[in-house]
């Protein structure tokens, strides 16, 4: 299967500007796709207060259909186009997080230290909880050096249930505690 394929880009874009909403439910509740014709620009957890847009495109079907995939355990890996915005230092740190393989975690500072800024852990932590696409790319598969969950976007319960559910659907188990 391919690896989802993101495009960085640094400073101001109108692409990552136009952007529609479609919401959809699963097992591990309602996410909000954002996106165009072209790219998936955002997904994120919580919506509540948010409407729907009425102009749904077809990736934004295909990143739905994608995405219930692997919430049903069929799919590891994303296809899709995904355009990301950021500074150098976040996009290297979510370029990071697709080489972080299904099922497993790495800690936050050997996400620092993988690229290339091993005294950077509070950046890398904060660049991982600015990535504008979540399980897309996959910032949930990191954790405190203990191996203990810390923060999440979408809640710890919410982390703890994305990376029990990779570790079943990989053969792998793991205990994670909260920090």
């Amino acid at each position: 299967m391919k690896k989802t394929k993101v495009q960085f880009t640094f400073g101001d874009s109108e692409l990552s500007d136009i952007r529609t909403s479609l919401f959809f439910f699963s097992g591990f509740g309602q996410f909000r796709i954002m996106g165009n014709e072209r790219f998936i620009t955002g997904l994120d957890f919580n919506t509540a207060g948010v409407l729907p847009d009425k102009e749904i495109t077809d990736l934004m079907r295909e990143c739905e259909y994608q995405l219930n995939e692997y919430f049903s355990g069929k799919r590891m890996d994303f296809e899709l186009p995904v355009y990301v915005r950021g500074t150098p230092y976040n996009c290297s740190v979510w370029r990071e997080l697709l080489h972080i393989p299904y099922g497993e975690t790495i800690s936050y500072a050997l996400l620092a230290k993988r690229i290339g800024n091993p005294g950077s852990v509070r950046a890398a932590g904060h660049a991982n909880s600015m990535n504008p696409v979540s399980v897309i790319i996959p910032c949930h598969r990191v954790v405190g050096s203990s191996g203990n969950l810390t923060g999440y976007a979408g809640g710890l319960k919410l982390k703890k249930q994305l990376i029990d559910h990779e570790k079943l659907h990989s053969g792998q188990i793991l205990d994670l505690k909260f920090e």
